[in-house]
């Protein structure tokens, strides 16, 4: 079942910086590889920063991760 931004409990105070450079990056369409080139880290710690904010906003799809960056105004 997915979750929707109404259902889950949403804390996006918690998201770190880099976190949410992760985030910008991922919802205006790059893929992790292109995260990890332009942010000079490896595309293992971009899955580990989405991994973190999927769980920290109770979400388990880049589909939601779009939805609440406009919703919430984390970006």
């Amino acid at each position: 079942m997915l979750c929707t931004y109404e259902e889950a409990s949403p804390r996006p105070e918690v998201i770190s910086p880099r976190e949410r450079e992760v985030i910008k990056l991922v919802v205006f369409g790059r893929r992790n590889a292109e995260v990890a080139q332009t942010l000079s880290i490896s595309e293992a710690t971009v899955k580990k920063h989405l991994s973190n904010v999927f769980e920290k906003l109770g979400i388990h799809r880049r589909r939601q991760l779009q939805e609440f960056v406009f919703v919430l105004g984390i970006v």
